[in-house]
């Protein structure tokens, strides 16, 4: 199980990953959805309790770190809550940034 502390540092690790990545994932998305669209799938994926957008990006944060949850765990379950609201912030920063 992880700290407190490990949690905090991925979820950090996941905000600084995804800026650093935010053109090649506008780039890999441009073609199907645009960062508003984005935003208001992540809202809706908060909205429902259906993470699969945020599940495949956790699991590619979570895979470029080495770190590997049991997707059947609550701590899986918290961190995409998390890494949902994180995502949007990032978007939207991006969008003002």
């Amino acid at each position: 199980m992880l700290s407190n502390t490990h949690i905090k540092e991925l979820i950090e690790g996941y905000t600084a990953y995804t800026l650093k990545n935010q053109q090649r994932i506008d780039d890999k998305k441009a073609e199907d959805v645009n960062r508003q669209a984005e935003l208001e799938l992540i809202r809706h994926e908060i909205e429902t309790g259906s993470y699969i957008t945020v599940s495949q990006l956790l699991d590619e944060f979570l895979a470029s770190v080495d770190t590997q949850l049991d997707k059947a765990s609550a701590l899986y379950d918290q961190l995409l809550r998390v890494v949902a609201y994180a995502h949007l912030k990032v978007v939207h920063k991006g969008d003002n940034g």
